[in-house]
């Protein structure tokens, strides 16, 4: 069958204007009916994630508190074993009062024929085979009435038990208020 159109040109193409129109506002339609389904499935899908983001938080909250406990002891743990290592440290350490205790004491006997003019404290890091460790070593330097009086002082601070060697480094002769007296220094280390 054949189909002749015998409208007006103006006609036609005013019905081919308004199909077109039909069509395209069809396309149109269907474009916007998809993204709006679109839009609604991406909403539920947002609105689903977000329960299921409040439920997970929900269940995660005691693994949290716990998490935050466990850091607290870590914590405590930390501040605890530095007071630990503080405490083995210090009782390592000869404090500078019980060592002037000693001094006293060594010289107790003999305050007139000896005496301690100078007193110097050092600490110094030393690597050995079993690792570093802190050598310390106290200094003393002064004037006695003789060499025996250094050799008491000496053994005085041997049978103190409070130092691992102590070791005379000088001696000599010298002029205190015009008398002859023997200047030492004693090398104590602990």
């Amino acid at each position: 069958m054949t189909h002749l159109n015998l409208l007006p040109i103006k006609r036609r193409r005013r019905q081919l204007l308004k199909r077109r129109l039909w069509q395209w506002a069809v396309v149109v339609s269907c474009f916007v009916a998809a993204g709006i389904g679109l839009a609604l499935g991406e909403l539920e899908t947002n609105r689903q994630a977000k329960q299921r983001a409040t439920a997970l938080r929900r269940q995660y909250a005691p693994t949290r508190a716990m998490q935050n406990e466990i850091d607290d002891i870590r914590k405590r743990m930390k501040n605890l074993e530095a007071q630990k290592q503080l405490a083995i440290e210090l009782g390592k350490r000869k404090s500078v009062v019980s060592l002037l205790g000693i001094l006293s004491r060594a010289t107790k006997t003999r305050t007139d024929r000896i005496s301690i003019q100078n007193l110097v404290l050092t600490r110094s890091r030393v690597d050995g085979e079993d690792g570093p460790s802190i050598s310390r070593t106290l200094e003393l330097k002064g004037v006695a009435l003789n060499s025996g009086d250094i050799s008491v002082i000496s053994s005085y601070l041997e049978d103190a038990n409070a130092f691992h060697s102590v070791h005379l480094d000088s001696s000599s002769i010298t002029n205190v208020g015009g008398f002859e007296a023997q200047g030492y220094v004693l090398r104590c280390e602990y």
